[in-house]
Parts: structure tokens; C-alpha cells; sequence
């Protein structure tokens, strides 16, 4: 059995989206906040995979939802991602800096 590719999946599924947002089905949302919050579930779901590095996923993920609810205005437009990708940042640092290393990272 042929296994799917993804690419093809992915690119399909936005046209789905497009379509659908032209034809007032959905409401309007900008691709590049999709866009965002797909990197972020990819990277969520790679983590998973090797278990380390959800945290980048995570906050990704999260920027790519504040950033949906802000276009379908549930939170306000005037919402700044800046104090979330900060605190995403600084704690990816702290709990990074504890992990034991990759196994081809040579100190």
C-alpha cells in the first residue's frame, strides 16, 4: 500500500480551507495564522516522536490559537503575542539547559 505525503495532504487541505472560506462556509481567518499554527502541531507531533523539544512546539502552537482567536476577534485585536513568545523563549532556555545532550552533540 502507497503511503500518503503529507506535502499533498497539506497542500490539498489549504485549498479545502480557501474554498471554503470564498464560499462564506468559514469564517475569515488569514492563512498565516494557519500557517503558524500548523508549523507549531508539527513540531508538537515531531517532539512527541522524540521525546524532547515540545516546548518550541508548544508555544508555537499556542501563538498560532491566540493568533486564529484574534482573527475570529474572541480576544482582542490588540493583543500583543510579544509576553507569550518571551516567556515561551525563557523556558525553553531554563529547561534546555538541563537536558543531557544529543548523542552526536560533542562538548
Amino acid at each position: 500500500m502507497q503511503r500518503l505525503n503529507p506535502w499533498g495532504l497539506g497542500i490539498a487541505a489549504v485549498g479545502v480551507f480557501l474554498l471554503l472560506r470564498e464560499l462564506d462556509v468559514l469564517p475569515d481567518v488569514s492563512v498565516g495564522s494557519l500557517i503558524v499554527l500548523g508549523i507549531g502541531l508539527w513540531l508538537l507531533a515531531g517532539a512527541f516522536s522524540r521525546r524532547h523539544g515540545w516546548l518550541v512546539g508548544l508555544g508555537v502552537t499556542a501563538a498560532g490559537i491566540v493568533m486564529v482567536l484574534r482573527n475570529l476577534e474572541v480576544i482582542d485585536p490588540d493583543f500583543s503575542l510579544w509576553p507569550i513568545v518571551l516567556i515561551v523563549l525563557g523556558l525553553a532556555i531554563v529547561l534546555g539547559s538541563g537536558m543531557p545532550p544529543h548523542e552526536g552533540d560533542r562538548s
